[in-house]
């Protein structure tokens, strides 16, 4: 089961001209939530596409970190009529199971791109999710306060009760105390400093809260830090803390 966990990514990272597609690997696991989580980071280069559009059960997020690409969502694992978007560093998708899709680079320079994907045994096999797509430097929220949120979607998915996206900007002296969700958090960094699990936490940096898992945050640098956040709700946590309650309940009576 996984515990909180960080990651930095140090761009630029390095590309496999050769194989024209490096995937380096940040964590996999499982979680209260999740029963399968991988996350890892790929540079594509210049005039490559590592597949056509291709479908499959897990859910995904991808995150362009830096340079150019095009998204490719189709209705087949074709590229005929397909919808085709230009995305820079900053803009985000969300996948759902099953959605044809793939990533080119037609840029002159490699793009670097992070992805979440994921898999529940406990589904809504019916449930349609639609495909998400926005550029964060659009939507972070106003530094009025010392603590600001912006909410970007909230969505039921096949796996999850409530897929949940914002984006948060805090200003040094802000944050919160520690405490425990009853969802997994993943936390992507773009600028700024923020301090969490006993770290010093930097730009392009991953950090990932398992449901019951507690932690807090602080801003203690002297600049202003924004972040992605995603939040991942399932019943199945709180079916889980339910039984072993009732366990507990049928001992001691």
């Amino acid at each position: 089961m996984s515990s909180c966990w960080t990651a930095r990514i140090d761009l630029p990272l390095a590309e496999d001209k050769e194989k024209k597609w490096k995937p380096y690997p940040l964590h996999k696991g499982k979680t209260r939530i999740l029963d399968k989580l991988k996350c890892h980071v790929s540079v594509l280069s210049p005039d490559y596409s590592p597949h056509l559009p291709h479908s499959h059960a897990d859910e995904e997020i991808l995150i362009i970190l830096d340079g150019e690409a095009e998204l490719i969502i189709s209705g087949s694992d074709s590229l005929e009529n397909a919808r085709i978007e230009k995305v820079t560093a900053g803009t985000f998708v969300y996948y759902p199971a099953w959605k044809y899709h793939t990533i080119r680079n037609s840029a002159n320079s490699p793009v670097t791109y992070l992805m979440f994907k994921w898999v529940n045994s406990e589904n809504n096999k019916d449930q349609i999710s639609p495909i998400q797509l926005f550029n964060t430097s659009n939507h972070f929220p106003e530094m009025e306060k010392l603590f600001s949120t912006n909410k970007l979607f909230e969505n039921k998915t096949t796996y999850l009760d409530k897929l949940h996206c914002h984006l948060t900007t805090l200003k040094p002296g802000g944050g919160y105390k520690k405490h425990k969700d009853k969802h997994d958090v993943a936390i992507v960094t773009f600028s700024g400093e923020i301090k969490t699990l006993g770290e010093i936490i930097q730009p392009y940096s991953v950090v990932f809260y398992p449901a019951g898992e507690k932690h807090g945050m602080r801003n203690d640098s002297g600049t202003t830090a924004k972040y992605l956040v995603f939040e991942f709700h399932s019943s199945r946590y709180a079916s889980k803390i339910q039984r072993i309650i009732n366990i507990f309940k049928k001992a001691f009576h």
